[in-house]
């Protein structure tokens, strides 16, 4: 077998730089043989990756098109072309019936409608069967997502060409999904049966961390894989004395506003600004973030000490994160985003531990982000188990704590070295690729 095996990667979205999870996967198979790699997705982007070179795409406007257009089109999806040489992405997502798709709130109902739109099967051409048979996968990855018509599609895949089946979870849409209205749940149901037909189907089982993995190897009693987002290192953080009188006190946020995180910030905002009167130095946190949010949002998140920046890119993340004296992540306290973040890692996680900084994240205990840097003593945590006064005493200590910001930034730093090895993590994942496809070929 070559060193690379042949893998067909299936997700919503496209291997990209900068988004949340087309970023998890450029992550995941950085450095893969760009002969032995190709993506099927199902969003309305365009792919961004070094090595990927092959990408076929089936939105929901295609499947639309070909079943009521009057023209009715056989074509359905098609060939996309890689555009490594974009820098910036334009982040105005287009308002359409198709992207609101996403609005969990709101798109319930054509939730549902969009999967029945789909179980059409007219996304099965001759095109995407001459694409897969020129390409010649050995085994498909599946990115679980919250969708039935993505899983019946990996299934088929696996069956058509008789290949292993292997999925991976960068988010829980099946254990801790099961929260409000009756379709709502309804939904769910439907996910999950789907999901549980290509769990049993599947060779091999992964997971972005330690709890995600646990807790679906507990739900169904076979061993799932930790496959970790990983990141290069920084070099070493070089010591410095404490903030001089007037010098201001940076905290970054870099990440996204959705799921409520952007009222977090403002939480976060208003015990800083407590404890602003508290301390000498100016606090400034700065708020980086690809999302588009409304004005309204952006006025909260411009309210002393947060300033909103907008968004960053390329290089210029790692700038921010190396000008900052603290660096800030948080997840919402809402119990229906704690439930969907509560075995998640965020992708920026691996990226704040490598570069060196002081890690402050606030947000529920119970969720998988805040306890690893809890549990592992690598940051400053505050949570809903910490009264107002702890709160406070924390801030103001690690605010004020210089060589404490750069202990912290140490540990967080050795934490990455030792877990979010890129090497370590993708050859965990290729060998592991490997023995699913002998695994299969010995039945």
């Amino acid at each position: 077998m070559n060193k690379y095996p042949k893998i067909l990667i299936i997700t919503h979205n496209s291997f990209d730089h900068h988004r949340n999870n087309g970023k998890t996967f450029n992550t995941l198979f950085y450095g893969w043989d760009s002969t032995s790699i190709a993506q099927l997705y199902f969003s309305d982007e365009t792919p961004e990756s070094s090595y990927c070179k092959r990408y076929f795409r089936i939105t929901d406007k295609d499947i639309f098109n070909t079943c009521f257009s009057l023209k009715r089109s056989k074509i359905c999806g098609g060939i996309i072309q890689n555009k490594v040489e974009i820098f910036k992405k334009n982040v105005n997502l287009k308002r359409d019936i198709f992207s609101l798709l996403k609005l969990s709130n709101k798109g319930i109902v054509l939730k549902i409608l969009r999967d029945l739109l789909w179980s059409t099967d007219v996304w099965k051409t001759q095109e995407l069967i001459a694409w897969l048979n020129d390409f010649k996968p050995e085994v498909v990855f599946w990115g679980v997502g919250e969708s039935k018509f993505s899983a019946d599609i990996a299934y088929w895949i696996s069956i058509y060409l008789n290949i292993p089946l292997c999925l991976y979870y960068g988010d829980d849409y099946v254990l801790n999904s099961n929260y409000g209205g009756l379709l709502k749940r309804i939904q769910h149901k439907r996910i999950k049966y789907f999901h549980d037909r290509n769990l049993n189907h599947s060779k091999k089982l992964f997971a972005i961390g330690d709890l995600m993995a646990m807790q679906y190897q507990k739900a169904y009693g076979k061993e799932v894989i930790v496959v970790r987002t990983s990141t290069d290192i920084n070099e070493p953080n070089s010591e410095k004395g404490n903030k001089s009188f007037g010098e201001n006190i940076i905290l970054s946020y870099v990440g996204g506003l959705h799921l409520d995180r952007w009222r977090t910030l403002v939480e976060l905002g208003i015990l800083l600004n407590d404890v602003q009167s508290m301390i000498p130095n100016e606090i400034v946190l700065n708020i980086y973030t690809l999302s588009n949010p409304s004005h309204s949002i952006i006025n909260k998140l411009n309210k002393h000490p947060l300033h909103f920046c907008g968004s960053v890119y390329g290089t210029d993340v790692n700038k921010v994160m190396l000008n900052s004296d603290i660096l800030v992540h948080v997840e919402s306290f809402d119990l229906k985003y704690r439930k969907l973040t509560s075995l998640s890692i965020s992708t920026k996680i691996p990226e704040y531990l490598a570069v060196g900084k002081c890690l402050l994240f606030f947000g529920p205990n119970e969720v998988a982000s805040i306890k690893l840097i809890s549990d592992n003593n690598i940051g400053i945590t505050l949570t809903d188990i910490d009264t107002y006064n702890t709160k406070i005493d924390k801030l103001k200590e690690i605010l004020l704590d210089n060589n404490k910001q750069i202990m912290m930034g140490c540990r967080a730093q050795n934490y990455a070295i030792e877990k979010f090895n890129r090497l370590i993590n993708n050859e965990v994942l290729r060998l592991n690729l490997i023995d699913s496809i002998t695994l299969d070929s010995n039945i």
